[in-house]
């Protein structure tokens, strides 16, 4: 009887086993379904998209033909957590599920305006119901060096500091500026909203800087410029992407600090000796009595001629768009 007993004890100790190993299986599969958070991206087509993508100053970061990111290349993300708070402003969330991380740009598709970007380590969404909050920027930079390379930081100290948005600098030499670009703000997203393209969110980004064309004709004689600058020029500004009154998605731009005066003198040179033009990408910003083109030049190997054309009063360009082009042009007399 004993015998009995214990081998129907073995039995049920087996059986409570089989129970246990059956619950861990049960739970890998649960956490199985766990969805990663997905991206791709696309360069938005603006109204100047020909001229956006010829007005590259720096080379190294650009979008290619496809109208894609290139592979390689990537963009900065900042995700929000919001838990089942919908979104009250950038500066009510602050970047606590990503921070500046980021996406590199896989090889896209022929005709394909979109491309799909990786990270890794990969996160997941938490649930089916959780909100989560969007923005990006291109190219990537490093935010917790010094001097940032392509002159984009991020102020973390503070909500407030942080609901202004990515600062950016523009550099002294135009060759060297890069095509910033940010992304529309992606608001209140669940993955019960994305279940169509499997778990997928879409990135767009659009070009953030404006675009200034200036052009010089002499019609009187051979033009040599000895100098060129633009004064009263804010270099300086925070880029924020929002929504204005009516949802629609928007760059914001504010300016701070200084104004800067740049050296433009071989962007004149080049476009009057060789009629290529040669974009200088800047903040947009308003324009104003403050900007200022000074050239001083010689016709025909004559005297030093100088002049001074207040950019306010010269067209009716009253403020520099993100992403369109602006064209000044200089009718340069010999006297």
């Amino acid at each position: 009887m004993k015998r009995i007993q214990l081998y129907l004890y073995v039995l049920l100790l087996l059986a409570s086993f089989g129970m246990l190993s059956g619950c861990v299986r049960d739970d890998d599969v649960t956490q199985s379904v766990l969805q990663p958070m997905l991206f791709g991206a696309t360069q938005q087509k603006e109204a100047d998209s020909e001229s956006a993508k010829s007005g590259r100053a720096n080379n190294d970061y650009y979008i290619d033909i496809n109208e894609t990111f290139s592979e390689g290349q990537q963009i900065g993300v900042f995700a929000m957590h919001q838990g089942a708070i919908p979104w009250a402003g950038h500066q009510r969330h602050t970047a606590n599920f990503m921070f500046n991380q980021p996406l590199t740009a896989g090889q896209a598709e022929e005709n394909s305006h979109t491309v799909d970007v990786s990270y890794s380590p990969l996160r997941y969404w938490t649930n089916e119901t959780d909100y989560f909050s969007f923005y990006c920027y291109y190219p990537w930079n490093d935010m917790t060096v010094a001097s940032p390379t392509h002159g984009i930081s991020f102020d973390y100290s503070s909500e407030e500091a942080q609901a202004k948005g990515l600062k950016f600098v523009v550099k002294p030499k135009p060759e060297d500026q890069i095509d910033f670009m940010v992304g529309d703000v992606i608001r209140d997203v669940r993955l019960t909203d994305i279940q169509s393209t499997g778990g997928q969110i879409k990135l767009k980004l659009h070009h953030a800087l404006a675009m200034i064309l200036i052009n010089a004709d002499c019609s009187v004689g051979e033009v040599t410029i000895e100098s060129a600058t633009l004064s009263g020029v804010y270099n300086t500004g925070y880029c924020l992407a929002t929504k204005d009154d009516n949802n629609n998605n928007i760059i914001q731009w504010t300016t701070e600090g200084e104004t800067f005066e740049y050296d433009i003198k071989d962007y004149i040179e080049e476009r009057t000796e060789n009629n290529t033009e040669r974009y200088m990408l800047l903040i947009p910003q308003s324009v104003t009595e403050a900007m200022v083109i000074t050239v001083s030049y010689r016709v025909n190997g004559g005297a030093l001629i100088n002049k001074a054309y207040n950019l306010n009063n010269s067209v009716n360009i009253t403020q520099w768009q993100p992403g369109r082009y602006h064209t000044y042009n200089l009718h340069l007399s010999a006297e």
